[in-house]
């Protein structure tokens, strides 16, 4: 399968948040954490990610749930982005392909497969640095208008408000 092609014109980095820095996928400030940056374009979302050891399953392989949380975070954000709202998943299928070893550098791509009323599916691949194509995946997502997540109680009032200004500064993007 050929590695999703950017519109390199369209093509910018998706302002940093702040509701969720201590994320283990793209948190700034865990340790620990993927530190998950997003780059899109008029079809895509992607990130380049750096896979330590810490991430390894058994021998020098990277666990299948690490590349796992990597596909649900990049689809979570796609749809987000594209459809700017709140999203939660609610359920995701995953394919493993090919091994992703440990110290080596990804690429993760999402885009959406299809909308619904408030629902979204959300499909993405995750290549090695051979451009190989790894793991892939499909989510079912639940989305949120801000009124609806406010009312809902889904996100406290000061993470509302940084997703309403992550929203504009997307837009401004």
């Amino acid at each position: 399968m050929p590695i999703p092609e950017i519109n390199k014109d369209k093509a910018f980095k998706l302002p940093t948040h702040i509701w969720s820095k201590e994320c283990f996928a793209c948190g700034t400030e865990n340790s620990h954490g993927l530190h998950m940056h997003f780059y899109a374009d008029d079809k895509y979302l992607w990130s380049e990610i750096e896979l330590r050891d810490c991430y390894k399953g058994w021998d020098q392989v990277i666990h299948g749930g690490i590349l796992s949380t990597i596909l649900d975070e990049i689809m979570a954000w796609a749809a987000i982005y594209m459809t700017k709202n709140i999203i939660l998943t609610k359920s995701m299928t995953t394919d493993y392909h090919e091994k992703v070893l440990t110290n080596s550098k990804v690429r993760a791509f999402a885009w959406i497969e299809e909308t619904g009323h408030n629902t979204i599916i959300m499909k993405s691949e995750l290549y090695n640095d051979k451009n190989t194509l790894c793991t892939s995946a499909t989510g079912h997502y639940a989305l949120f208008p801000l009124k609806l997540a406010k009312r809902l109680h889904l996100m406290s009032e000061e993470s509302l408000l940084s997703f309403d200004k992550f929203l504009e500064a997307c837009n401004n993007g």
